[in-house]
């Protein structure tokens, strides 16, 4: 059985995310902070506490490639289907990055605001 908190959740209470994993995804040099899963295109990204992505085949498990945005640990990441990008958010820098599945940088901005951020991140996940 795999516990995890729940996202949002303060609490500290560990939450049941499944029975049994169907994969173990190898490939991070650091603790991971935060994971974004698309099923649409089979793909899991994992960012770590050391600035690193991790990307995965959800339906094999199999490492696709990492890549390093070396700024501090990623706190969110999110997959946009529609445009195949991973979207995330970096605090020590506070930056808001874009990048293809392949890895390429598509765009950056700054992130000045903390409650900017959650709203952007509250509208990309309930659209």
């Amino acid at each position: 059985m795999h516990l995890l908190p729940q996202m949002g959740d303060n609490d500290g209470v560990n939450r049941v995310i499944c029975e049994s994993a169907r994969h173990t995804l190898y490939g991070h040099k650091d603790a991971i902070s935060a994971v974004a899963v698309s099923t649409e295109l089979d793909f899991v990204v994992c960012g770590t506490q050391d600035g690193d992505l991790t990307m995965h085949s959800l339906s094999k498990g199999r490492h696709l490639g990492s890549i390093s945005v070396g700024s501090g640990p990623v706190m969110h990441c999110f997959i946009c289907a529609i445009h195949a990008a991973i979207v995330i958010y970096t605090s020590d820098d506070l930056m808001l990055r874009s990048y293809s599945l392949n890895g390429r940088l598509l765009g950056q901005a700054e992130v000045c605001c903390n409650e900017l951020l959650i709203e952007i991140l509250w509208t990309v996940r309930v659209v």
